[in-house]
């Protein structure tokens, strides 16, 4: 094209020349003229695409619901988003308009949840040094990992430049280039260790489950109306059928989780022994707080009644253990704790997550023992189950049906083992043994049942 404006203007210039009575150059001395070529658009090939100051590999895909993306947090729940998008742009839109997340492995743990079923594989990878720790998502496509820190959009950390181009072929060897080049502590010294945890996807069955334990059946209006009415736990009992509901409503109690001194003791001098239960729901209510024993009591007498069964998860470990809830709908197991995954704080200072993400469904599980073999082998606690210095070192796993509350554990202070505080966590009510489902004990620590005292003479909180 500049060619052809060059050759119109030595044209002109000549009938210039021409018209002022000047000689023209003969045609022997002009040089041959070139053909004119027509310069054709080349399309700039895109290697990132940017969605909310973050980027991401055009290999991935690039968005297709775009900001769209974003009304899918008030107007759907978030399985059926998840459902509708199918890519790492289209998540970051969606989670950017979603309510502030407290926690990296909040945002991270829902980032992949938006994604997996829409890549070769998604999961999570944790790093550590003792006084700090992060989290990140990975997706893998095509024979390769890519990692993602979508907390990032929350300017919580300055990431090095080159995070945007990590990626492997190797999980194991993309964790070692993250130990140097994701978030740092305030010393900016380095993590030191680092672990991954894969997400299964779950089936259309599943997801169905899903999305009726997380989704509200009420507004958030209609529940802090009931909050004024000053209503009582059982007329909340009695409105409440889906644990998003019952979220729903102890957040809007101001609830917060308390790791200590909610637990009552009972002691039994024949035995020699110790008994701790953890409050009761209508404890729990009044207090406004509870530990992993105390959320479970209320969760469970909010739904009671409501699912073909439900009950409690109960493991213990070095430290003590953790319980949490489990539900039956159509024959399967559905593993849900409201308090103790790891980085996600429903119940903590800040704001809270939204009801219908499935932050708190840790797995479906056509069996209790298939359960237990994926927590113990494929959670994020696995490894160090099996460690023996290792506070998550496991004694035992077991599970109950609801019966009102949380069975009491014990311990005995007489035994040889002295494994905390010199005590021992292993010791179940005789009375439950029936109902007791036993996943798994450590063979050299077996669980232990003995007699306790009758339940109406336990403490008034935890009966």
């Amino acid at each position: 094209m500049k060619r052809l404006i060059s050759t119109l203007l030595a044209a002109l210039m000549l009938l210039s020349l021409v018209a002022c009575g000047s000689s023209a150059p003969s045609d022997d001395t002009q040089e041959p003229s070139e053909p004119v070529i027509e310069e054709e658009e080349v399309k700039e090939e895109v290697e990132f695409y940017e969605v909310k100051g973050v980027r991401y590999p055009a290999a991935l895909g690039a968005p297709v619901l775009g900001e769209a993306a974003a009304e899918l947090v008030n107007s759907v729940s978030f399985s059926e988003a998840a459902r509708a998008i199918a890519n790492v742009g289209d998540a970051y839109y969606y989670l950017a308009a979603c309510e502030p997340f407290n926690q990296p492995h909040e945002i991270s743990k829902a980032f992949i949840d938006l994604l997996v079923s829409d890549y070769d594989e998604v999961g999570l990878i944790f790093m550590e040094r003792i006084d700090n720790g992060y989290c990140v998502s990975y997706v893998k496509s095509d024979g390769n990992y890519y990692p993602f820190d979508p907390f990032s959009m929350a300017d919580a950390w300055t990431l090095n430049p080159q995070y945007d181009c990590i990626s492997d072929a190797s999980l194991d060897a993309l964790g070692e280039k993250l130990m140097k080049t994701c978030p740092y502590n305030a010393n900016r010294d380095p993590m030191t260790t680092w672990w991954y945890e894969t997400l299964e996807a779950y089936s259309k069955e599943e997801n169905e489950i899903i999305t009726r334990l997380c989704t509200p059946q009420y507004t958030e209006q209609e529940i802090n109306q009931w909050v004024a009415d000053g209503l009582t736990l059982e007329e909340w009992a009695d409105k409440i059928t889906i644990p998003a509901d019952a979220v729903q409503l102890l957040w809007a109690i101001n609830y917060r989780e308390k790791e200590y001194h909610d637990n009552a003791g009972l002691h039994d001098a024949s035995m020699g022994g110790y008994w701790g239960g953890c409050w009761n729901a209508q404890t729990v209510f009044v207090h406004q707080s509870g530990n992993c024993g105390g959320t479970s009591n209320i969760i469970n007498y909010l739904l009671a009644g409501d699912f073909d069964g439900q009950g409690y998860v109960e493991y213990g470990t070095a430290f003590g253990g953790h319980i949490f809830n489990y539900f039956v709908i159509d024959g399967v197991y559905v593993m849900c704790d409201f308090v103790g995954t790891p980085g996600v704080d429903l119940f903590a200072k800040g704001t809270p997550r939204d009801p219908c993400t499935n932050a708190y469904v840790v797995q479906i599980s056509e069996t209790p023992q298939e359960f237990a073999e994926w927590y113990m082998t494929k959670s994020r606690f696995a490894d160090a189950f099996t460690d023996p210095n290792s506070e998550f070192y496991l004694y035992n796993f077991f599970m109950y049906p609801y019966e009102g509350t949380k069975i009491p554990k014990g311990h005995d202070m007489y035994s040889e083992q002295t494994k905390f505080d010199n005590v021992v966590w292993d010791v179940l009510p005789e009375q439950y043994k029936d109902i007791i489902t036993i996943l798994y004990e450590r063979e050299s620590y077996p669980i232990r049942f003995a007699p306790i005292p009758d339940k109406s003479t336990w403490p008034a909180e935890i009966r």
